[in-house]
């Protein structure tokens, strides 16, 4: 009998003792997957501009400026900067400045253009009862690919509103426009395979800062990362049955 407890009692010991090499294991897995899984996550920036000192790597066409760190234009200017990138992430940021005195209340932002073919997306103003309306677009060669309605009121109460835009297109020719965020718009097209330049066409209602543009996609790091989760969540979960199969 006392030989049988013994027995036992060891058999337990070593089982409790299994354990720590087991989860030191598993932490070292949990590391190299996040290693070698998140890796590609890492986008290379192809160019950023902030234009706290002039505008930069863009030039100018018509009538635009730099005030407080921000592009502006005094009636309706377009900057253009080369960029052969068709596949990646364009960010900035857009702020209303309420005074709606332009006749072309609008930014468009084409971040595919080659010669007179373009994807471009656009924020314009749409007249109600309460003043105007935000309305977000996607356009691509044959047309508008998506639209989407946003806040609305006066002057007043929209002067000031910050949006912070994320533009993003795959090698499958997926895109997506991210607002604040949230996406917004969506559309896939495959008509334009290469590019020649970006271009920021802006009224005088609008003020552009933070302009980076790199060459991963969001979706693609979103992918990957969801990989890297899913990854660990298995490992744990196996880890929960074997132990708890131990004992």
């Amino acid at each position: 009998m006392v030989q049988v407890n013994q027995t036992l009692e060891v058999n337990t010991i070593l089982e409790k003792d299994t354990r720590i090499p087991l989860l030191g294991l598993v932490f070292v897995t949990l590391l190299l997957s996040l290693f070698f899984v998140s890796e590609p996550c890492v986008a290379t920036e192809v160019f950023s501009e902030d234009f706290d000192e002039g505008l930069g790597g863009f030039t100018p066409i018509g009538p635009v400026t730099t005030i407080d760190g921000c592009l502006r234009a005094t009636f309706s200017g377009r900057v253009v900067c080369p960029c052969n990138l068709t596949v990646g992430t364009w960010s900035f940021e857009a702020r209303d400045m309420g005074l709606w005195q332009d006749t072309y209340q609008y930014l468009l932002v084409k971040f595919v253009h080659d010669g007179s073919y373009n994807y471009r997306f656009a924020i314009r103003f749409q007249p109600t009862d309460a003043g105007k309306q935000y309305s977000y677009q996607l356009w691509g060669p044959k047309g508008r690919m998506d639209s989407y309605y946003g806040l609305e009121g006066s002057a007043a109460e929209l002067r000031g509103t910050l949006h912070a835009v994320n533009i993003t297109r795959t090698a499958a020719g997926q895109m997506s426009v991210y607002l604040n965020g949230s996406r917004i718009l969506s559309a896939t097209d495959m008509e334009l395979t290469s590019s020649e330049t970006v271009r920021i066409v802006l009224g005088y209602d609008w003020a552009i800062d933070n302009f980076v543009v790199d060459d991963t996609p969001l979706e693609d790091m979103s992918w990957e990362l969801l990989a890297v989760g899913a990854s660990a969540v298995a490992i744990v979960v196996i880890v929960l049955v074997v132990l708890k199969r131990r004992g």
